[in-house]
């Protein structure tokens, strides 16, 4: 095994290409999405913003594709943290920002689309907004989540320079977690892992293999985080 970055990186996007060009009998569009954008992380760290950006295209390409092939909001919104990392990634803030607007009155309901939503407004810089809606998804939250919110939404609040509130809210969170039993908080981190689809596990399952080069390992996409 080597272990000079620049030989792991080209390996590394070796096997990726080969998923992408010739994808394992099996491999549903979130494979295939998840290839393109580890591909874009790699372009990225190699420097190329060009193909890193036609690799989110064609990866939000495939996830629309199967988000107009849903039946319901509810089936849909399953795609909806991947279908925003992309917009997130293309720059395209504002259709990421429309997409879970209209997802919220859609499922009003759904904490996790309430959350997507503050976690979004949040990364692009609208801590106003975002206040708003991590408020809604604390409330609608319940166990692990719903600490999650807090502690973001104490975030918004303290961007918008309402730091007693902040505060107050933070403290709750605090009061939150020291009370749930100590699966509570490793459960929560497992599932995140799982859902947000971030962490090349599925290619793991298409590869058969989990490895890849440190640096690529913690370069994330800005993308809003599950729950």
């Amino acid at each position: 095994l080597t272990t000079c970055p620049a030989v792991a990186l080209a390996s590394s996007r070796a096997a990726v290409v080969s998923l992408i060009d010739a994808p394992p009998s099996g491999a549903s569009a979130a494979d295939r999405a998840d290839a393109l954008e580890l591909m874009a992380r790699i372009q990225t760290l190699d420097g190329d913003a060009d193909g890193a950006k036609k690799s989110q295209q064609a990866r939000l390409a495939i996830l629309e594709t199967s988000a107009q092939q849903t039946h319901s909001p509810s089936e849909a919104q399953a795609l909806d943290h991947a279908r925003v990392s992309a917009l997130l990634a293309l720059g395209r803030d504002d259709e990421a920002i429309a997409l879970l607007s209209q997802r919220t009155k859609e499922l009003p309901d759904w904490y996790e689309v309430w959350g997507r939503l503050g976690t979004t407004l949040l990364e692009v810089g609208r801590p106003s907004e975002a206040a708003r809606a991590l408020e809604r998804a604390s409330e609608l939250a319940y166990g692990a989540p719903r600490l999650v919110y807090l502690t973001r939404l104490a975030t918004a609040l303290e961007r918008t320079d309402r730091t007693e509130r902040a505060k107050a809210v933070l403290d709750e969170a605090i009061r939150g977690w020291d009370a749930l039993p100590p699966r509570s908080s490793s459960e929560l981190s497992a599932s995140s892992s799982n859902s947000a689809r971030t962490d090349g596990s599925s290619l793991s399952t298409m590869t058969g293999s989990n490895s890849m080069p440190a640096s690529l390992q913690s370069s994330q996409p800005r993308s809003d985080q599950e729950p």
